[in-house]
């Protein structure tokens, strides 16, 4: 498998888009959230900071840290599904990622 793709929502700025109308895609080399209304927003290793899994009063999904300029700070991909196995089956592709949720 060359790459993964998940279905859901985004929170981008203060933007946000509801599910099914965001994709998420990764390959090892590439993490690309298209998002209607908010854009889309492409993502190298190098890029990224960290993904972080989120979980709070009705939103579940991904923090994504950046260090693209010109992109909004607060990325978020909402999904239904668990956010950690999300997070575990990005890292499973090969697309490094550095999570940082679990340290005090």
């Amino acid at each position: 498998m060359d790459q993964i793709k998940f279905r859901g929502g985004a929170q981008i700025g203060l933007i946000r888009t509801s599910w099914p109308f965001v994709t998420l895609t990764v390959s090892k080399d590439k993490l690309i959230l298209n998002a209607p209304l908010a854009g889309k927003y492409s993502f190298v290793p190098k890029d990224i900071v960290s993904i972080e899994p989120i979980s709070a009063f009705m939103t579940r999904g991904l923090k994504i840290r950046h260090r693209v300029k010109g992109y909004k700070e607060n990325v978020e991909f909402l999904t239904f599904h668990d956010p950690q196995s999300v997070v575990d089956q990005i890292r499973s592709i090969g697309f490094p990622v550095t999570d940082f949720s679990n340290e005090k």
